[in-house]
Formats: C-alpha cells, sequence, structure tokens
C-alpha cells in the first residue's frame, strides 16, 4: 500500500491461498514515499509483484505549467502462472510546490492490476498521492489528477485509493479529490506542513 491499503489475493479461499495487501503509509501533505512493490504470487510459479511507482518532486518561485503527462503508476502483477498471480505495485508521489499552478495535463499516480485473470489471481496495487501547493494560483483541474487503486482478479480484492489534493498555502484551504480524508487529530488551519512553501 501506499495512499490506500493494496488488495487482498485470493479472497474467499482457504488461509493457506490468501494474503493480504499493505495498509496505507506515507504522508499525505508531503509526499515523497516510492510506491510499494507487489507480492509475489503465492503458488511457487515465480510469478513477481508488480514495481511501485516512483517519487517526483517539482519545486518553483513562478507558475508551474503542466500541459504534458506526469505518470508514477505501479506496475501490474506478472502473469506467468494463473496458479498465483503477482500482486499490483502501488502508485508513487507527485509533490508539486509553486506560486501558481495551471495546464490542461495530467498526473497520475496509480496502483497496478493484479496478475492474471483467473482464481488465485494477484490483489490490485493502492494508489498513490499526488500533492499541489500553491500561494497565488491554481488552474490546473483536480479532477486530472488520480491516483486510483489498481483492479484485482476474479478472487482478489482491488487496491484502495491513493489521494490527490490542492492545497492554498495563502488561504489554508484544500481541494481533494478520490478519497483523501484528514486525520481527525488535524485541522487543516493548525497542520504547519501547509504554511511553509
Amino acid at each position: 500500500g501506499h495512499g490506500g491499503k493494496g488488495g487482498d489475493s485470493g479472497t474467499g479461499e482457504s488461509a493457506y491461498q490468501k494474503s493480504g495487501g499493505a495498509s496505507a503509509n506515507g504522508a499525505g501533505l508531503a509526499p515523497v514515499f516510492l510506491g510499494s512493490g507487489g507480492g509475489g504470487g503465492s503458488d511457487g510459479s515465480g510469478d513477481s509483484g508488480g514495481s511501485g511507482g516512483s517519487a517526483v518532486k517539482i519545486q518553483s518561485s513562478g507558475n508551474l505549467v503542466i500541459d504534458g503527462t506526469i505518470s508514477v503508476n505501479g506496475q501490474a502483477g506478472s502473469s506467468l502462472s494463473c496458479g498465483g498471480g503477482g500482486g499490483g505495485g502501488s502508485g508513487g508521489s507527485i509533490y508539486l510546490i509553486a506560486s501558481a499552478v495551471s495546464g490542461s495535463g495530467s498526473m497520475s499516480a496509480n496502483g497496478g492490476a493484479g496478475g492474471c485473470v483467473a482464481s488465485y489471481t494477484g490483489g490490485g496495487g493502492a494508489g498513490g498521492r499526488v500533492v499541489a501547493r500553491y500561494s497565488t494560483s491554481n488552474s490546473f483541474a483536480i479532477a486530472s489528477a488520480t491516483a486510483t487503486g489498481g483492479v484485482g482478479g476474479v478472487k482478489s480484492d482491488a487496491g484502495k485509493n491513493g489521494s490527490a489534493i490542492f492545497v492554498d498555502t495563502a488561504n489554508y484551504n484544500a481541494t481533494s479529490y478520490k478519497g483523501f480524508t484528514f486525520e481527525a487529530d488535524k485541522g487543516i488551519n493548525t497542520d504547519p506542513r501547509l504554511r511553509a512553501l
């Protein structure tokens, strides 16, 4: 897992055929972690888990224009043997800090799919984290920033969504997309990580 929990593999099977996905980890407001790799297949066939996504941090004192694609997606688990496909790798981190953010591009930190499509398949990788912090303006569409969990196989779970959040550091406002939740003991106005640009 990274921004969310990784998908369990072999759900509905006997205990020796199941394996659990990793729990969520990483800083939701200042992400720098790589995505974690997916687990290997459970039947000894050599099916490997997908690699986790990378980490990208871009800091600018001016306007940051994103007209292309920034992708730190996890890879799919391998499917050499459908007796125990590998788990999908979790999405990585995209961390942008600028005075203003604009553009018509896209950003993704999606989890990879679990390997195989038959029984005993790998679970999907969790979504990663996308954070854009700006102090003057943002015209980048947050719907173009995704951190979705990867699909799981027939008897496995999908990875949970990660988080995509845009933070206005001057006014202490935040806009989130795809399931981000603030920790109960941290309010948007009290977290010092939001104030530093």
